[in-house]
């Protein structure tokens, strides 16, 4: 049957009419579909999770690493830094020390340790100590302050903040091994000096209770706007230089009469004077960093982020919340004697050598060992071994004896000895 071409006509409107809803549909369902997976792949990459290097526990500045200070974290793969440790890294963390607090479930990055190029390890030296009166319940890890008490009632800080890296072998040993610096040596070689020449001078540590909290304090700092205010301090400075280079080649306002003009303050007039200000990518990170007291790479990151079209405002939230750790840490009072400091200067050895004379240290550690000792002797009337305190009570006479001896002929050998570097 032949159509006629009304008919045809209306059939062709119709197809077009249902064509072109259905093209629009689809590319509109194109675009939503391509948005919707794009939006997905955001939020997998978003709750994407991957396993990082953590601490196991809090743990305070100056802490050596140990194995089981550390644990496998689960953490969302946007808030990896670069530089965090992964895994397969923990023997480098192992034995590197902490240069501020950390608190437990927080990701080990290298910027946590102290490293070759950081000035205040230089002089460190682990020095094992059995002179001095400790806690009776110090264990490794803890943290003392070395203190030293005349009998006037002065009582000096002589090194702070040290933590216990390793006791003495035995249980009975009185030894701890500990971090001095180049001064906390020379405070402490003064101060065990003086107690060998005077009596009843004490050398004593005191443990710290919790000495994150009590070392230092937790503060919020802007790093943004720290970034924004030194390119500020840039920006001005550099357009007050130009300005007054600028101002320097300029001639003055002068009247016909050829005199220079001043405005109602009394100061000289010159022509306007145009200095174009610089802009903050007109300076290098490392510029703004030396003017901010940040690391380059932290400059860089917020410079990178306030350049973005629009802002990378996740980044800098980071950054406007960081957390600093601010020292608590008392100042070292004890001041060496004069007479003290030179013996030690002119007998840098002073100390081995005294040990080599007299072992006041060892005679005492014998005493004290006694306590755990027994002597026994066979009774014939029982036929039973039966303990003899006579026998330690004379040992422990013995020694008592020794020890007085020799501290004090080590007292006149000290004293003798300053006496001559005072008349040199």
């Amino acid at each position: 049957m032949m159509l006629g071409p009304m008919k045809k006509k209306m059939i062709t409107v119709g197809v077009v009419s249902f064509v072109i809803p259905c093209l629009i549909f689809g590319v509109i369902f194109a675009m939503y579909s391509s948005s919707k997976n794009e939006k997905i792949a955001e939020l997998d990459e978003k709750v994407a999770e991957d396993v990082r290097l953590g601490f196991s526990g809090d743990l305070p500045i100056n802490h050596i690493i140990r194995e089981s200070d550390l644990m496998e974290l689960q953490v969302k793969d946007i808030s990896i830094p670069k530089n965090a440790y992964t895994v397969g890294r923990k023997s480098e963390v192992v034995g590197q020390k902490l240069k501020l607090p950390v608190f437990a479930k927080t990701m080990v990055v290298d910027t946590m340790f102290y490293n070759s190029g950081d000035d205040v390890t230089n002089d460190l030296r682990v020095r094992e100590l059995n002179m001095i009166a400790l806690p009776s319940d110090l264990k490794q890890g803890d943290y003392i302050d070395i203190r030293v008490l005349f009998p006037t009632g002065e009582d000096f800080l002589v090194a702070v903040a040290k933590e216990i890296i390793q006791l003495g072998q035995s249980a009975d040993s009185n030894s701890i091994f500990i971090e001095l610096t180049e001064e906390e040596q020379e405070k402490l070689n003064g101060a065990i000096i003086e107690s060998y020449m005077y009596d009843s001078i004490k050398i004593y540590a005191v443990k710290y209770v919790n000495e994150k909290e009590q070392l230092f304090k937790e503060e919020a700092v802007d790093y943004v706007e720290i970034y924004e205010k030194a390119v500020e301090r840039l920006i001005s400075g550099d357009y007050e230089i130009a300005y007054a280079e600028e101002l320097a080649k300029t001639e003055p306002l002068k009247n016909s009469s050829g005199e220079i003009l001043y405005n109602a303050s009394g100061e000289v007039m010159y022509p306007e004077i145009k200095v174009e200000p610089k802009k903050a990518e007109d300076y290098t990170a490392e510029e703004i960093a030396l003017a901010a007291g940040m690391k380059v790479e932290d400059v860089e990151a917020i410079r990178d982020a306030l350049g973005k079209e629009p802002q990378d405002e996740l980044l800098l939230s980071h950054y406007r919340l960081q957390t600093i750790y601010v020292s608590k840490l008392l100042k070292p009072n004890y001041p060496v004697r004069k007479e003290v400091a030179a013996v030690l200067k002119n007998n840098p050895n002073i100390l081995d050598e005294i040990k080599s004379k007299y072992n006041v240290e060892d005679l005492e550690q014998q005493r004290a060992n006694l306590v755990n000792t027994s002597v026994f002797k066979y009774d014939e009337s029982t036929g039973l071994y039966e303990e003899d305190t006579t026998v330690l009570g004379n040992i422990a006479s013995n020694l008592e004896d020794e020890i007085e001896l020799q501290k004090e002929e080590r007292k006149q050998y000290l004293q003798n000895l300053i006496r001559n570097n005072m008349v040199n």
